[in-house]
């Protein structure tokens, strides 16, 4: 049994394939991975713009962000929702918005930085509170000298700057502990009350609970829907790269390995005619499977037939299909000129695929990405693809010169791999 192991692993060192997949791949792997997450990059900042109705508060606010985020002031916005789709197709990465008008509410497109924003901006308004640097406008209590429970609604003042305070909503139940004294309940903080000859006012302040709103834009059904919804167009997307790359290329060698496509060259069917044909039904195919992920995506409350009828997503769809069959004909010169089994050819081909999936956004959110590895994923045309879909079904209206990228490395991709393509080798 020991000679025959040994004899396994002889053949397997002997052989290329095994090595690469074994070895090298995998080496690969942890020289690309580790430069980009160990290697330098770091974090990213996420991008913050913030909007002061009233004028006063903005860069007292931008001021307490900047060090965590990269924070834009804005000038004027029309409608907040409409700004982040905007913003985001643009820059073909979630984008939050801060709008302050007496009160503060997060908007943005990105269940990830829309709650870490929303979280980081109630640790600052506490902490400023902390500090002392809040007060609340005295309220009077009626029948102070009764032993119940009074209900206070106001509004609470943050202080970020000696000039500048945010206006926060505030309601806060009180007891009576005594005629000469109340004592205020809420979240573990108790604030005294003192009650003079007209009754009880106010004389502290409290954290509002709900101080700071979140909104999550993109979808009516809130953030479980938009996650849905963007699952939803990245698999389309996706399907349409894997039947790129790997359908091609599994199509011309399955055919290759047959021997049809010397059959085809005796009887002087030109490569071109060869090479359109398993890339019109590839493509066809892949429909069968972009239309499974709509039709399963309703059941995530999922508009289907909006998804449907979105010709962003079929045009980013044509575009990553042609950019991978493009590949795809590139690595059948493998099986042609290298002998390398076609097995190998199709496996290569799938973890190239993969690979393009989890570095642009697809099946990894943009927002947990390293900063170098970010910025690969945003030069990629798949990138561009897949905001401009994503954009449109979100409700914005992506401009069309959003595909002029990844519509020309389409171009060069599919052009260049028709041409170089050789479905035979000259003896």
């Amino acid at each position: 049994m020991i000679r025959v192991a040994i004899l396994f692993l002889k053949d397997a060192l002997r052989d290329r394939v095994s090595l690469f997949w074994g070895v090298a791949f995998p080496v690969f792997l942890m020289v690309v991975f580790g430069l980009i997450w160990g290697g330098g990059g770091g974090e990213v900042k996420i991008p913050v713009y913030i909007y002061d109705v009233g004028g006063q508060m903005g860069r007292s606010l931008a001021e307490a962000l900047n060090s965590a985020f990269d924070v834009k002031l804005v000038e004027s916005i029309s409608d907040p929702e409409t700004f982040v789709v905007k913003k985001t197709a643009e820059e073909r990465r979630p984008v939050t918005l801060v709008v302050v008008n007496r009160s503060v509410t997060v908007y943005s497109t990105s269940t990830i930085w829309g709650n870490i924003v929303h979280g980081y901006l109630r640790g600052v308004a506490y902490d400023r509170y902390l500090r002392g640097g809040f007060s609340a406008p005295y309220a009077e209590v009626p029948n102070a000298t009764r032993p119940e429970s009074v209900q206070i609604t106001g509004i609470a003042m943050v202080n970020f700057t000696n000039s500048t305070s945010l206006e926060l909503p505030l309601s806060v139940a009180v007891r009576f502990n005594n005629k000469t004294g109340i004592e205020v309940v809420l979240q573990n903080l108790n604030i005294t009350m003192h009650v003079n000859e007209s009754g009880a006012v106010w004389g502290g302040g409290a954290w509002p609970s709900q101080a700071v709103d979140l909104k999550i834009v993109g979808s009516d059904g809130g953030s479980l829907s938009l996650g849905a919804l963007r699952v939803a167009t990245a698999l389309v997307l996706v399907v349409a790269m894997q039947a790129g790359v790997v359908g091609t290329a599994a199509t011309l060698t399955s055919l290759i390995t047959l021997g049809l496509n010397k059959r085809a060259a005796l009887s002087r069917i030109r490569k071109y005619k060869v090479a359109a044909a398993a890339t019109v039904s590839n493509f066809l195919f892949s429909l069968i499977g972009a239309t499974a992920v709509i039709v399963v995506a309703t059941f995530f409350r999922v508009d289907g037939l909006r998804l449907a009828a979105t010709w962003q997503l079929w045009a980013s769809y044509l575009l990553n299909f042609l950019f991978f069959a493009g590949i795809g004909l590139l690595m059948t010169n493998a099986v042609v000129f290298r002998k390398v089994r076609p097995a190998s050819v199709v496996n290569a081909a799938t973890a190239l695929f993969l690979l393009f999936a989890f570095t642009t956004g697809y099946f990894m959110p943009l927002e947990i990405l390293p900063r170098d590895l970010l910025n690969f994923a945003l030069a990629m045309p798949t990138s561009y693809t897949m905001s401009f879909a994503l954009a449109a079904l979100q409700g914005g209206s992506p401009p069309l010169a959003m595909l002029a990228y990844p519509a020309a490395a389409t171009a060069v991709a599919y052009a260049v791999g028709l041409a170089w393509a050789k479905l035979y080798a000259k003896p």
